[in-house]
């Protein structure tokens, strides 16, 4: 999709005709702007806070959930979609960012299961930006796969929506929106969402998320490389983090190792959101640059003692593995419940007892 140097959020202010059915162009992007001003003014600024009151027994301090983050996540879905395989109409731009717009707000009432509850909150504003129920729920549909569980408690949250779907007249690529969506908010964890202040001055040095904002600061680039069908991160750590451990909920945790997880999370969701968006957005591999920092203010530090950099890719190898429940995991309509339609099933629900037993029984 040719974006050039703008975001999507700029390309639909005057996205080109041939975007649109038959030509007919809509002003998707002033109901659009109508969105974003209304939760900017009235939602935003109460969502990280909501979800720190919530949660204060614990001392959790959330990283940014705000106007930030959402323009973040903005940003890397519009270089995941600039691959030349994407082509994205202007009505399935517009469901796009205004799943954006929405996908954290549900953290206003708590961490824990926030993806589940844009009900509640749009419940109470959707008068303000859109009349429209049929718009409203794709939207809503779209936001809330991009994290959670589904009903039978799998994390495959987007097979649950249909491929595509028709709204006036016009096709919306549910899926693929969705995976969009989810992998940018991925990719999205970078510097801007973490408290430097308050991390640096040891504000958080007992507060259980104080990690996850160490590694935000951490994360200073991700750069997708559609030529090389790769994903680039670049980390910079201070080397005064590697001499210590940060609280992580119930535990603490060396900065390296939690750099570890997030990217094997990170390939992952990778792997996972490619069954969707291979054939648009193709991306195999992930590549790791992880540079540590002197500080002029430390005179202990010297270039002898920063250890080199760490440098690694990721990307799908090896032979696939069955899941626990094997076939029945991977087709869930061969069971009905937590009853298995497997040979024992049949045997016992189909056993046909033979003539001479009959006749023996009687």
């Amino acid at each position: 999709m040719k974006l050039d140097n703008i975001t999507l959020e700029h390309w639909l202010e005057a996205p080109p005709a041939d975007k649109f059915r038959n030509g007919k162009i809509i002003n998707y992007y002033h109901s659009y702007m109508v969105i974003k001003k209304y939760l900017i003014d009235n939602v935003y600024k109460d969502v990280a806070s909501a979800a720190n009151l919530k949660e204060k027994e614990e001392g959790m301090y959330y990283n940014d959930h705000g106007i930030g983050h959402v323009d973040t996540v903005i940003d890397r879905a519009s270089e995941l979609v600039k691959s030349e395989y994407c082509d994205l109409n202007a009505k399935e731009v517009y469901f796009l960012l205004c799943a954006i717009l929405i996908h954290d707000i549900g953290n206003i009432f708590g961490r824990t299961g926030h993806e589940a509850r844009h009900h509640e909150v749009i419940s109470h504003i959707m008068n303000d930006f859109s009349n429209d129920t049929a718009e409203q729920t794709i939207i809503i549909e779209i936001a809330k796969a991009h994290g959670g569980r589904t009903s039978r408690d799998s994390k495959d949250t987007i097979s649950e929506l249909l491929t595509e779907k028709h709204y006036g007249h016009e096709k919306v690529r549910t899926r693929l929106i969705s995976s969009i969506l989810r992998f940018a908010d991925e990719i999205a964890d970078d510097r801007t969402r973490a408290s430097h202040a308050m991390l640096n001055n040891n504000q958080l040095v007992e507060s259980p998320s104080e990690i996850f904002h160490a590694y935000s600061a951490c994360l200073d680039s991700v750069i997708v490389k559609h030529h090389d069908n790769a994903i680039f991160i670049q980390y910079h750590i201070p080397i005064g983090f590697i001499q210590r451990k940060f609280k992580k909920l119930k535990s603490d945790s060396f900065l390296v190792d939690e750099i570890y997880e997030r990217i094997e999370k990170m390939h992952l969701e990778n792997i996972y959101c490619q069954k969707y968006i291979s054939k648009f957005i193709p991306l195999s591999r992930i590549e790791v640059n992880i540079e540590f920092m002197t500080s002029y203010k430390n005179p202990f530090d010297s270039a002898s003692s920063t250890p080199p950099p760490i440098k690694f890719s990721i990307e799908n190898k090896g032979y696939p593995e069955s899941p626990s429940q094997g076939i029945f995991e991977l087709c869930p309509n061969l069971s009905e419940g937590a009853i298995k339609l497997d040979g024992d099933y049949y045997f016992k629900k189909f056993h046909i007892i033979p003539q001479n037993e009959q006749k023996q029984s009687l």
